[in-house]
C-alpha cells in the first residue's frame, strides 16, 4: 500500500511537470491580449489601495484584481508574474482533471488521457495562459464541481458552494451553474439532504458576501459596472445580434472559419459529447453533472453581445470529462463477448481521433506566440511584435526615461504600457472601454461611472494634464488624429519603440 501511494505521488508530480512544460512557456511567450493590460493594471491599482467600480471603471466581478494584486505583491508587479499565476492555475486545473477522471473511472490511463486532452486544447492553451478571468474562473468552477464527488469530505458541499461563489465572483454569468449543483445534490443525496443544501448555500453566500461591500457603497455604480455596461457595449443591447452569434459558432466549429477562432478539438469534443449523451439517454440514465455544466456554460456564453470564442474555454474541462466518461462506457461495452469483434475498429477510430486532436496544438501555439495571424487583438503577423511582452516592457522603460518627473500621469490609450512603468495612468483611462462607451451615456452618467468622454480627453491634451503621451497599441484608425492633436498642442515626439511613439510636453 505504501509503495502504491509513492507511485501515485510520483505520477502526479510527473504529470504536473508535463503540464507546466506546456502552460508555463505558453504563458511566458503568448502574444498579449489587449484586455490583459487592463486586468493587470487594475490589479496594480487595487494593490495601491484603489477600489474597483468606485475609483475606476471595472466591468467584471471583483475577485480577479484582488487575487492577481496579492500575487504581484508577493512576486513582483510584472507581465511575467501575472502570466505565471495564470499558468499555475491551468496546471492545477489539469491535475484536478486527472484526479477526478481517474477516481470516477477507476483508470489512471483515462485520467492521463483527460489531462493530455486538456494540455493540447487550443482554446485552453490560448486563453487559460493569459492574465484574464478565464484561468481563475475555470479552475474555481471545476474545483467546485470535482469536490462534490469526494467520498471522504463531510463538508464537501460547503466547500463546493464556497468555490462556486468565488467563481461567480470572477465571472458573473457562472450563476447558471447554481441550480445544476443543487439538482445534483438533491438527486444523489438521500440522507441529510437538507443539511447538505444548507452547507452548500452557506458556502455560496460567504463567497458572495464581499460584493455587498461594493453594493452598499453605491448600488447603482456597482450594478452598472457588473451588469448594466454590458447592455451598452454594442447598439444591440445585452442580448442581441443573433447573426453575430451564429457566425461565431460557425467559425468555432469550422463550418465557416474566417475569424481565426476555429478549434478542431472543440468540434471533436462536441461530437464525443453528443455520442455520450445519446448513449446515456438510450440507457435511460440522467446526463452526468459535467454534461449539464458544459451545456449551461456554452449557452450562457452566447448571451453577451458581441460573443467571443474565448468564452467557451471555460466549458472545455467539462466537455473532456464527459467525453472520457463516454470512452469508459465504450470500453466496458467492448469488453463483453458481443463487443470483441468491434475492438479493432474502435482502436483505429480512437487512434485517428487522438491524432486529429493533438495535431493542431503546436500550430496554434505558434500562432498565438509568434505569428499573430487572426489572433484576437493582434490580427496580423505584421502587428505581432507590438503585442510581444519584451516590446511592451521596452515601451514601459522608455516612458520612465522620457518622463520629466517620476510617477507623473501618462496618457495612454492602452494601459498595459504602465504596468511596469513608474508613471500612473491618466485618471479615467484605467480602462479605455470607458472612452469607447462614453458616447452611449449622458454627461451625468459619464461623471458618476468614472468614464471619460472624447471631449474631455481632448481637453486633457490641450491643457497638458499628462506630460507624457503614448501613441501605440489599440488605437486603430484614431492614431493620425491624436498624433496631430498632440503635436498641435505642443507635445514633441521624443522616443520610438517599434511602432509605438512617446510624446512629451515641455513648458516653454
Amino acid at each position: 500500500m505504501a509503495l502504491e501511494r509513492v507511485r501515485t505521488r510520483l505520477l502526479v508530480v510527473a504529470l504536473g511537470v508535463a503540464l507546466a512544460a506546456v502552460y508555463v512557456p505558453m504563458a511566458l511567450f503568448r502574444l498579449v491580449d489587449a484586455d490583459e493590460g487592463i486586468y493587470l493594471l487594475n490589479a496594480k491599482l487595487v494593490l495601491d489601495g484603489q477600489l474597483p467600480y468606485h475609483d475606476f471603471f471595472y466591468p467584471q466581478m471583483p475577485l480577479l484584481p484582488y487575487v492577481y494584486g496579492l500575487w504581484m505583491k508577493l512576486f513582483g508587479v510584472s507581465w511575467y508574474s501575472g502570466r505565471l499565476l495564470s499558468a499555475l492555475l491551468a496546471v492545477a486545473l489539469g491535475l484536478l482533471l486527472y484526479a477526478h477522471v481517474a477516481r470516477l473511472t477507476g483508470s489512471r490511463p483515462l485520467g492521463i488521457l483527460a489531462a493530455s486532452l486538456f494540455a493540447s486544447s487550443t482554446l485552453s492553451l490560448a486563453w487559460l495562459s493569459a492574465a484574464k478571468t478565464f484561468s481563475l474562473a475555470t479552475f474555481l468552477l471545476f474545483a467546485s464541481y470535482a469536490v462534490v464527488f469526494s467520498r471522504r469530505h463531510r463538508w464537501k458541499y460547503f466547500v463546493s458552494g464556497l468555490l462556486l461563489g468565488l467563481a461567480i465572483d470572477t465571472r458573473l454569468y457562472l450563476v447558471v451553474v447554481i441550480p445544476l449543483m443543487l439538482v445534483h445534490l438533491v438527486r444523489t443525496e438521500t440522507a441529510d439532504r437538507r443539511l447538505h443544501v444548507a452547507r452548500f448555500t452557506v458556502g455560496l453566500v460567504i463567497a458572495l458576501l464581499p460584493n455587498e461591500f461594493f453594493l452598499l457603497m453605491d448600488p447603482d455604480v456597482y450594478l452598472f459596472n457588473v451588469l448594466g455596461v454590458h447592455g451598452i457595449r454594442s447598439p444591440f443591447g445585452l442580448v442581441g445580434l443573433a447573426s453575430q452569434k451564429l457566425e461565431l459558432l460557425a467559425d468555432l466549429l469550422g463550418v465557416n472559419p474566417t475569424y481565426g477562432g476555429w478549434s478542431l478539438q472543440f468540434t471533436l469534443l462536441l461530437l464525443l459529447n453528443a455520442a455520450a449523451l445519446v448513449a446515456t439517454l438510450r440507457s435511460r440514465e440522467l446526463p452526468p453533472l459535467a454534461a449539464g455544466i458544459a451545456l449551461a456554460v456554452m449557452v450562457v456564453s452566447l448571451v453577451p453581445t458581441p460573443t467571443y470564442a474565448q468564452y467557451f474555454s471555460i466549458a472545455v474541462p467539462f466537455l473532456i470529462v464527459n467525453a472520457i466518461f463516454g470512452c469508459a462506457r465504450l470500453r466496458d461495452d467492448l469488453s463483453s463477448p458481443a463487443g470483441r469483434g468491434l475492438r479493432r475498429y474502435a482502436r483505429a477510430l480512437f487512434a485517428a481521433f487522438l491524432v486529429a486532436y493533438l495535431l493542431p496544438a503546436p500550430f496554434e501555439a505558434y500562432r498565438y506566440t509568434v505569428d499573430g495571424d487572426k489572433v484576437p487583438g493582434v490580427y496580423t503577423h505584421r502587428n505581432a511584435p507590438n503585442w510581444a511582452i519584451p516590446m511592451i516592457r521596452q515601451v514601459s522603460r522608455a516612458i520612465d526615461e522620457a518622463a520629466p518627473a517620476p510617477s507623473g500621469e501618462t496618457l495612454s490609450w492602452w494601459p498595459g504600457y504602465l504596468l511596469e512603468s513608474n508613471g500612473s495612468v491618466l485618471a479615467k483611462l484605467e480602462n479605455p472601454y470607458a472612452l469607447w462607451y462614453s458616447s452611449n451615456l449622458s454627461p451625468l452618467q459619464i461623471m458618476k461611472y468614472k468614464f471619460i468622454s472624447f471631449a474631455e480627453l481632448e481637453w486633457h491634451i490641450g491643457n497638458h494634464t499628462a506630460p507624457v503621451a503614448v501613441v501605440g497599441n489599440w488605437m486603430f484608425d484614431s492614431k493620425p488624429f491624436y498624433r496631430d492633436l498632440l503635436v498641435r498642442s505642443g507635445y514633441v515626439l521624443t522616443r520610438g519603440v517599434g511602432e509605438t511613439e512617446i510624446y512629451v510636453w515641455r513648458s516653454r
